[in-house]
């Protein structure tokens, strides 16, 4: 198993086992497995973000090492 996936696992195990992701009530969960996602530090969106947000949005490159790659993850809601 490589880091991506250990991190990956670990996003999903702590959204699944988190109490605030569910309605103790009624028994149910509010949120899907997350969406993860990674991304080089070299890649032109994050420049772009820079000029459309403003300068005092980090840049990867500003924020992390040299080889880091920015993680991503957001929590879709269930219907």
């Amino acid at each position: 198993m490589n880091l991506n996936e250990k991190i990956i696992m670990e996003i999903e195990s702590l959204v699944e086992n988190n109490g605030f992701n569910r309605n103790h009530k009624y028994g149910f969960s509010y949120f899907k497995p997350p969406l993860v996602g990674f991304a080089s530090v070299n890649n032109p969106l994050f420049s772009d973000y820079k000029n459309i947000i403003g300068d005092f949005h980090y840049h990867p490159k500003e924020f992390f090492e040299p080889l880091a790659a920015p993680c991503e993850y957001s929590l879709p809601f269930k219907k």
